[in-house]
């Protein structure tokens, strides 16, 4: 995981899969969502943002990507 260290965000819709685009900021999945949800009138999208990183390791790491309050 070297080099993924930055936050990224992605666009999910529970009815259509696994999201496949990585986001480099929150604005450009708020404009994804928007644009799949006049694509598909009626279905959720979701913006989700990666807050930890972990891989299996000795030992295992975990590296906090932002500090959210919850």
């Amino acid at each position: 995981m070297s080099g993924e260290k930055d936050n990224f965000w992605l666009v999910w819709n529970p009815q259509r899969g696994s999201p496949s685009f990585r986001h480099t900021n929150g604005d450009s999945a708020l404009a994804e969502a928007k644009r799949l949800a006049i694509q598909h009138p009626g279905e959720g999208f979701f913006t989700l943002v990666a807050v930890h990183a972990v891989q299996a390791m000795e030992p295992v790491t975990v590296t906090k990507l932002d500090d959210i309050p919850f």
